[in-house]
């Protein structure tokens, strides 16, 4: 199975199953392995072990670019190519960072159990920090939009 498929398959089992919910071995070291590749989903993969057994995993570096010579120097911690969002396990407020370069970006986010979708417009400062109260622990979607176009999406998990 793609690790993607892997990642979800426990995630879903987890929601239906709860608090009867025990991580396996094979479970636990198949989401080990996913967490510490280059997978797209390895942060997926990060964020459900924390849930589930506590894992901590250092973060990912954002790779910075040297401006081209007379162009200033980005002023968010994304670069043009890149975004981020910390930190991830979260409680309280998810720390965001997109592209100022990107101009009418909106965030979507949405809630995987429950498929609940919020969207917030972001001022195009490259930061935005979401407020996760009022949000019920589990993992997100987090979506960049801009005119219909989704140009990156991420999960991240909130923990109460």
């Amino acid at each position: 199975m793609a690790p993607v498929a892997d990642v979800m398959a426990v995630n879903l089992q987890f929601w239906q199953e709860e608090a009867a919910f025990q991580l396996s071995a094979a479970q636990e070291n198949r989401l080990s392995e996913i967490a510490c590749s280059q997978s797209p989903s390895r942060a997926y993969a990060r964020s459900l072990l924390n849930l589930l057994t506590g894992a901590d995993f250092e973060p990912d570096e954002v790779e910075w670019e040297e401006p081209e010579p007379g162009r200033p120097a980005p002023t968010s911690i994304a670069t043009e190519k890149n975004y981020a969002a910390f930190p991830n396990p979260a409680s309280g407020e998810v720390l965001l960072a997109y592209p100022a370069s990107e101009q009418g970006l909106r965030l979507q986010v949405i809630h995987l159990p429950t498929s609940r979708q919020e969207t917030f417009f972001l001022d195009g400062s490259g930061r935005y920090a979401w407020r996760t109260a009022g949000f019920p622990s589990g993992v997100y979607l987090l979506r960049f939009v801009k005119t219909g176009e989704v140009l990156h999406q991420e999960k991240a998990v909130v923990v109460k």
